[in-house]
């Protein structure tokens, strides 16, 4: 059995089964670079929401879970699937699925409430090209599907939690670029 934050991760992940950020392989503009793996190992993992660890048990091939030092304490996932080879497209974790954008988390000074705010993923700015100008642009259904994701994410406190510090670490991180 699942715990609910679990189940919200599930339920995110099939939010984004099917969505895209372009209608055609958006690899194909960059040789997928962002599922390379590269000598720098710490460079192809991907940030795992909290509880997301707990989904890749089963040992899925070509992914690896690894403590983390960052990324709020909660583990990272390790693809050793070259250029997307090999890819268990099913198993990727949300931050694949919603790569290059990011749900922040945005606090309201009126309401003091937090609403997600859609936008590019400053850690993505150097390879990917949809993030670049000129670029075409992502489909309206993909960036839906990542509000979706993280207004379902702001309903369970840890997923809010961090959240909410992963976008204030990003928009430093946007800052200083």
């Amino acid at each position: 059995m699942y715990s609910t934050r679990q189940a919200i991760l599930l339920r995110a992940r099939r939010i984004l089964e099917t969505v895209t950020p372009i209608d055609s392989n958006c690899g194909a503009l960059c040789d997928a670079h962002c599922c390379r793996a590269s000598e720098d190992e710490s460079a192809d993992a991907m940030w795992l929401f909290p509880g997301e660890d707990a989904l890749y048990h089963d040992g899925i091939p070509g992914l690896t879970v690894h403590d983390a030092h960052g990324n709020e304490g909660y583990p990272f996932l390790f693809c050793s699937c070259e250029g997307g080879e090999g890819c268990v497209r099913e198993a990727r974790p949300i931050s694949c699925r919603i790569f290059p954008l990011f749900p922040m988390a945005v606090k309201s000074p009126r309401t003091g409430k937090y609403r997600i705010v859609v936008t590019a993923d400053p850690r993505g700015v150097r390879h990917c090209p949809l993030l670049w100008e000129g670029s075409p642009a992502m489909t309206q259904e993909f960036r839906r599907a990542v509000k979706r994701v993280g207004q379902l994410m702001l309903t369970e406190p840890e997923l809010r939690r961090y959240l909410i510090a992963t976008s204030e670490y990003l928009t430093g991180l946007a800052k200083l670029l």
